[in-house]
């Protein structure tokens, strides 16, 4: 499938991403990304920055099993037009900032994670503007 896509003049559609968990919160300061992520039983607070790509940090609650897991951001790559192309990608054609993100938590054995993280939109603060960015717990 990856190898027809890259002959294809269309991204390859794959099925839909319903059980990703929604942003509900996403603003931008500077070039650093903050934003919120739900899902059924699940919150996710994110923090990437493109320009500086190993800034970043997480933290996943998962209440009904009393879990928390933080972490940092390793790399943060941003994915062009021509990567929709690739089926692993596909899902992100319809959003308007793609992210290919590398996390390790920070458990005993430091576990890495890849995350796909697509923006449809997001509200621009300056970067004095504390009081309006998430902070992380």
């Amino acid at each position: 499938m990856e190898l027809l896509s890259k002959f294809s003049k269309t991204p390859l559609k794959i099925s839909p991403i319903v059980d990703w968990p929604r942003i509900t919160q996403c603003i931008r300061r500077g070039t650093l990304f903050s934003l919120t992520a739900c899902a059924p039983g699940l919150t996710t607070y994110l923090r990437l920055d493109p320009a500086a790509p190993n800034t970043g940090d997480y933290e996943i609650h998962i209440p009904l099993e009393r879990r928390n897991e933080t972490g940092r951001v390793l790399s943060v790559i941003a994915l062009t037009e021509e990567a929709l192309y690739e089926y692993r990608y596909a899902a992100l054609s319809k959003f308007k900032l793609r992210y290919l993100l590398i996390t390790r938590a920070a458990d005993r054995q430091q576990t890495q994670q890849t995350w796909l993280v697509g923006i449809s939109e997001y509200r621009d603060v300056e970067p004095t503007d504390f009081e309006d960015i998430p902070q992380l717990r």
